[in-house]
């Protein structure tokens, strides 16, 4: 087995070409054929102690934010520019940056905040070296799911990856990690 991360467009990819079996993605990429696995909030990331634990910031805060963004093609810089788009705002971009980890090394630099989802600011939160504010008013929250090739069958192992991978996201939503949404049948 072979674990590898990249965007959601280039995951989108090698399912079609069959490099992975498996994928976690956004729903906005996945095929129709997908599983539904959780709802990820997003936050305002910033340098530690930037933000107290329970901190909220709304969108009419985040829009005057010094901000480093992922280029256009990005998931969440799309779900931000719609929703300047709604407000009739722009967003304030610093620094473009590709890559979670040189977004969150330049965020503990000081050379600005970013939005990213739980599962990438987490554990740094947990040591104390970076600080977020979840996103709300509108609640911003991004789906992600399973996504597997349809036009050929799945290995033994990719189904017995699958069925584990979905009782672990469970657990972890039971556990308020995030929302999962109804299992389809």
């Amino acid at each position: 087995m072979t674990v590898s991360e990249g965007d959601s467009q280039a995951l989108r990819t090698a399912i079609d070409t069959r490099v992975h079996d498996l994928v976690v993605t956004l729903d906005s990429i996945a095929k129709a054929t997908s599983v539904p696995l959780f709802d990820e909030t997003l936050y305002v990331v910033g340098p530690s102690r930037q933000f107290a634990p329970d901190a909220e910031l709304t969108m009419e805060q985040v829009f005057d934010l010094p901000l480093i963004m992922p280029t256009r093609r990005h998931g969440i810089r799309i779900l931000l520019e719609r929703q300047a788009l709604i407000f009739g705002r722009e967003i304030n971009i610093v620094r473009e940056i590709e890559g979670v980890a040189s977004t969150k090394a330049a965020i503990r630099a000081g050379l600005g905040l970013s939005v990213l989802g739980r599962g990438a600011v987490h554990a740094d939160q947990k040591k104390g070296t970076l600080s977020a504010a979840a996103l709300k008013r509108p609640d911003l929250t991004r789906r992600l799911v399973l996504d597997m090739p349809v036009n050929h069958p799945p290995t033994r192992a990719a189904i017995e990856v699958r069925k584990i991978l979905l009782a672990v996201v469970r657990k972890l939503g039971a556990e308020g990690h995030w929302s999962c949404p109804p299992a389809r049948n």
